[in-house]
């Protein structure tokens, strides 16, 4: 057994791999402070729902533009330079909203959504890294198992909550922005970890120089003009945007089909254990029978989330649509992922991460406009609809592909 760790994850590799871990946890549980809480303190800071939906859209936003920025950092300084950065002002951005929603400052709170939106446009990069410090075949399990211990995070968050309650209570301070302070705490230890604990550059094992000299010289070729480049990105960038716009308006679907706060809550929940919590069995099985199976198997489940997601008024169906719909962007997210670096030379992958990361933000951000437009002026059936037809083109991109090329999807 440990031959076989060892041949996969090098020690030289192995404490850093543990830090990203580890970080990725701290973010996760960060950002799902910040997601769930940040409509909620805009709604009490303006005193109207008009604007609950701004801080979700801004923070898409930045991380949208960062996203682009960093992978060029990282591409010229190197991945720890460009996550560690991106960790501090991650953390800035939390504890900035977190102290001004506290001194009623709206103004401050949404630079505190900024900063924090262009920090989160970094983190997810750390799955790059991760890729680069294993042996290829195993790429896409070592990227699940990173997002699987995401959920860590999630439940570290949920478990400190009574903690930060009887702090708000003793304190007379509002639970919700103490929330984000937090969240800013998790992500400053998050930078720790990869600014001190990570070391190892991108694997140059054997194995690794056998797939890098089986690709085209980078000096002579167009990334974006390879299929599976390109394949990847449809994958990301739909799953990414079909997921946000369905997560941010299932929940107000739920209230209006009169469910309370503590089930649209555990709602919530069940989206998450969809998205992370299988994410170490995606990747194995990706590993196995190939990225390009399971672009078009999540595609396919995104769509049927929205079709349940259609006919569904109770708790139960409507948890199970969020559940079908994390697991389709799992599934999406983490093929694409494996994909877009087994299809790249290691000179290539920082610059085109940050740019397919850029467009992956950019359809959140679209998607979570679009959708709020759509169920305000047609309701959310149209909504649904929507979401199934844009659900299905990574299933048309896939068709294209191996109609082009005469290969098949296994």
């Amino acid at each position: 057994m440990a031959t076989l760790i060892s041949s996969v994850i090098p020690k030289t590799s192995s404490s850093s791999l543990a830090a990203l871990f580890l970080a990725q946890a701290c973010s996760t549980g960060a950002v799902t402070v910040s997601v769930a809480l940040s409509s909620l303190v805009m709604t009490h800071l303006s005193g109207s729902e008009t604007w609950s939906g701004l801080p979700s859209t801004l923070k898409q936003i930045a991380s949208s533009v960062a996203a682009l920025g960093v992978g060029h950092l990282m591409a010229r300084s190197g991945r720890r330079l460009g996550l560690t950065l991106s960790y501090i002002i991650a953390a800035i951005g939390a504890i900035l909203g977190g102290w001004a929603a506290l001194y009623g400052s709206v103004v401050g709170f949404l630079i505190g959504v900024i900063l924090l939106g262009i920090g989160d446009g970094g983190i997810p990069q750390g799955r790059y890294a991760v890729a680069e410090l294993v042996v290829p075949a195993f790429r896409g399990r070592i990227v699940g198992y990173l997002l699987s211990f995401g959920v860590l995070g999630s439940f570290l968050a949920a478990g400190l909550t009574p903690l930060l309650q009887w702090i708000a209570q003793s304190q007379n301070l509002p639970s919700l922005e103490l929330g984000w302070i937090l969240g800013g705490i998790l992500l400053l230890l998050g930078s720790v970890l990869i600014g001190v604990v990570m070391r190892a550059k991108p694997l140059t094992s054997s194995a690794a120089l056998l797939e890098h000299t089986a690709l085209e010289p980078v000096s002579n070729r167009n990334p974006w003009s390879l299929p599976n480049v390109r394949l990847s990105l449809v994958s990301l960038a739909i799953g990414q945007g079909v997921m946000v716009m369905m997560m941010v308006l299932t929940p107000l679907h739920a209230q209006h089909m009169r469910h309370s706060l503590p089930t649209i809550s555990s709602l919530i929940t069940a989206h998450l254990v969809g998205m992370f919590g299988l994410a170490w069995l995606t990747g194995n099985l990706i590993d196995r029978y190939g990225s390009r199976l399971f672009i078009g198997l999540g595609a396919i489940l995104l769509a049927s989330s929205a079709v349940l997601a259609f006919f569904a008024t109770s708790a139960f169906w409507i948890g199970t649509s969020l559940f079908m719909l994390g697991v389709g962007w799992n599934w999406c997210y983490v093929a694409g992922s494996s994909l877009l670096t087994h299809s790249l030379h290691p000179l290539e992958r920082s610059k085109i991460g940050g740019q397919v990361d850029f467009a992956v933000w950019g359809a959140a951000a679209v998607g979570s406009l679009l959708g709020g437009v759509i169920v305000a002026n047609l309701g959310f059936g149209t909504l649904s609809v929507f979401a199934v037809l844009v659900s299905l083109i990574p299933l048309l991109a896939l068709w294209r592909y191996v109609a082009a090329r005469g290969e098949p999807v296994l």
